[in-house]
């Protein structure tokens, strides 16, 4: 496999090689065109001025010839060089009557590069063939210039190629790791597509997900039963009062986390609707108030209106606000709206988390930060901020926690519009 700097190395130096073989090619074909094009471009001129000049004084025939277009004819890829001596100055020698015989000439022997045509006694006109090199440069910046463009398209089309082919690997990849064998080879995915196992993909991740929820279902029916066994014995036995409230307290928690878990996994299939945000933001913290929590909403100007589940939201609300009473004793909450999105801020005085806890890990289910334990209030399942994350993002959203100085706690969430 080649690196970046092989790679580089390799494409400019096919690029230089290109330009040198245009080069040679140019001059090439120039060279071999000044035969063709004497036999058949130059020729009738180059006669038309030794007729004149057998018809005329050699002193019309000079001052004609000082005439810029006739000392030197423009042919494009090169031109002639005319000169009228006394004495020839190039061989072949050529003696011809009219244009006929020098065509015929022509055609027999070939015309030369340089060579000379009689006029008269004394009276030589001198004819050298050189190439143009302004047509030559001209030639050479159209040449070079269609190279570069198709090189770069080739490029450019070998690099969108390899993407596809990265990308089209990764995907048999995650496929084979999710049971699906795709019926096409990747090459073939790249010529014809890859719907076909994208569709099989996305129809696998519904199955797996409906199983999830399936799953989850009949373990939450399954437990509730002897969960609520287990309680209404726990009523019934004859125990120390500190024992038996400690059991009901784990049975509790046991029935919340399945609760959550529930929940959670449904909240994926709810009907959504537009919603006013700000006035369920504002029903959920009267709530709090009511039950004697410090919780205070600083409301936007206007309403804000939000697309997702009701319940979802109402859940985002009541983990980030519960999370914060378990360890702080006031809880401020924003609500902003610009042109960007919105965003919603939940900000506590307690502890908040040390520094050496990266914060991302809490939205891990069943993680929590180990300094808190002094200040917590009321235990919890550890799901509070993983519900959070999951349903902030099926609601189109971006959760972010971050410390307070000199201390306390931030949760944002945004929703770009």
């Amino acid at each position: 496999m080649f690196t970046g700097g092989r790679l580089v190395f390799v494409i400019l130096s096919a690029i230089g090689i290109t330009i040198c073989f245009i080069v040679l090619y140019t001059v090439g074909k120039i060279n071999s065109d000044i035969n063709l094009q004497l036999h058949h471009r130059a020729l009738w001129n180059l006669m038309d001025i030794v007729e004149y000049g057998r018809a005329h004084p050699d002193q019309s025939l000079v001052k004609l010839m000082s005439k810029e277009h006739l000392r030197y004819m423009n042919l494009d890829e090169f031109y002639l060089d005319l000169d009228l001596s006394k004495l020839p100055f190039y061989t072949p020698l050529i003696n011809v009557k009219d244009k006929t015989g020098l065509i015929a000439y022509s055609d027999r022997y070939g015309m030369q590069k340089e060579f000379s045509l009689y006029i008269k006694p004394n009276l030589w006109l001198n004819v050298a063939a050189k190439p143009n090199y302004n047509y030559l440069l001209a030639s050479l910046s159209g040449h070079i210039a269609i190279m570069l463009f198709l090189c770069l398209t080739l490029l450019f089309s070998a690099f969108i190629i390899y993407r596809l082919y990265r990308n089209i690997t990764r995907t048999y990849i995650i496929a084979d790791e999710i049971g699906i064998k795709p019926n096409k080879s990747i090459l073939m995915s790249i010529f014809d597509g890859s719907y076909e196992i994208l569709n099989k993909m996305h129809k696998r991740i519904d199955d797996l997900i409906n199983t999830r929820t399936q799953i989850i279902s009949s373990i939450s029916h399954d437990l509730k039963t002897p969960l609520a066994r287990i309680n209404y014995q726990l009523q019934l036995l004859q125990a120390e009062q500190d024992v038996k409230n400690k059991c009901l307290q784990d049975t509790k928690e046991m029935q919340k986390m399945i609760n959550e878990l529930v929940d959670m996994s449904r909240f994926e299939d709810m009907r959504k609707t537009y919603l006013d945000l700000d006035a369920l933001i504002d029903v959920v913290v009267e709530g709090y108030i009511d039950q004697g929590a410090h919780v205070v909403y600083h409301a936007p100007v206007d309403s804000v209106h939000i697309y997702g589940n009701e319940d979802a939201f109402v859940r985002i609300l009541y983990n980030v606000i519960g999370n914060s009473l378990k360890f702080a004793t006031k809880i401020e909450i924003t609500l902003q709206k610009n042109k960007e999105g919105i965003l919603l801020m939940v900000e506590d005085n307690g502890p908040g988390v040390p520094d050496d806890v990266n914060l991302n890990e809490l939205f891990r289910r069943r993680v929590q930060a180990g300094n808190q334990e002094l200040s917590r209030t009321e235990q919890g399942s550890g799901l509070g901020l993983a519900i959070v994350y999951e349903l902030a993002h099926q609601t189109g959203g971006k959760v972010k926690l971050k410390n307070l100085l000199p201390k306390g706690f931030c949760v944002e969430i945004y929703w770009p519009s």
